[in-house]
């Protein structure tokens, strides 16, 4: 049954590709009309196990790679989204780079094929990982964002990158979380270091124009308001 298959280690010679299509099953039958609530009961327990084991990143990043299933796609998110908020400090420094870095690379790829939504939530674990390693252990993140601004083809994502990191990182409940930056730091020099970047990545005639009046030609992607972009400096 997919249900044993699926609760089985890596190590009984199973393939990436084999536990994806088991979880595209096991997604798919949970959001069948026809799957009764206790067949959604114990689906949700076999992937509350997955998603809670530490290793469960590795097999994701695959399956985010792979995927067309929209529902995989917000499950492995999901994973990513507890990984940064409760596991992050287990992730070795070496992993926690080479996860950014793929991570980054798929969303590229991919984030003209995918819907907004499912944008918006990936670029948000990037955001959620600068909470606790930017600046120290995440010192480009602000230098990929102006990058990603600044690339005709990857503009609307840095937007989006900007926009998310803005709301979040200034967002005073979440002071807490990176409280070791603020025993390093003064309280208002994590704002005045992101107040800086935000007026160096809209800074220019040139940049500010070219978001507010950008062609949007992905049916996937938004144009930002005047009113938004100017909040943010």
């Amino acid at each position: 049954p997919v249900y044993t298959l699926f609760r089985k280690s890596r190590n009984f010679h199973m393939s990436e590709s084999d536990y994806l299509a088991q979880l595209e099953t096991l997604l798919d039958e949970f959001f069948s009309s026809q799957s009764t609530n206790q067949r959604k009961h114990e689906i949700e327990q076999m992937l509350g196990v997955f998603s809670q084991q530490m290793n469960a990143w590795q097999l994701c990043s695959y399956f985010l790679v792979h995927t067309e299933n929209t529902h995989v796609m917000m499950f492995v998110l999901n994973v990513y989204e507890r990984l940064a908020n409760s596991m992050w400090p287990g992730v070795t420094v070496q992993d926690r780079g080479e996860l950014r870095l793929g991570m980054l690379q798929t969303l590229k790829s991919r984030h003209k094929q995918v819907p907004n939504f499912i944008t918006m939530k990936w670029t948000k674990f990037f955001v959620l990982v600068a909470r606790t390693d930017w600046p120290q252990d995440y010192t480009d993140f602000f230098d990929q964002i102006y990058e990603l601004i600044q690339s005709q083809e990857y503009s609307h994502l840095g937007l989006t990158f900007l926009l998310i990191s803005s709301e979040e990182l200034t967002n005073p409940r979440f002071k807490h979380v990176y409280s070791f930056i603020l025993i390093t730091y003064p309280n208002n020099h994590i704002d005045r270091m992101l107040l800086t970047h935000n007026v160096e990545l809209f800074s220019g005639h040139r940049c500010y124009n070219k978001l507010l009046n950008q062609s949007v030609s992905s049916p996937h992607s938004y144009r930002p308001t005047q009113s938004k972009l100017r909040s943010l400096v």
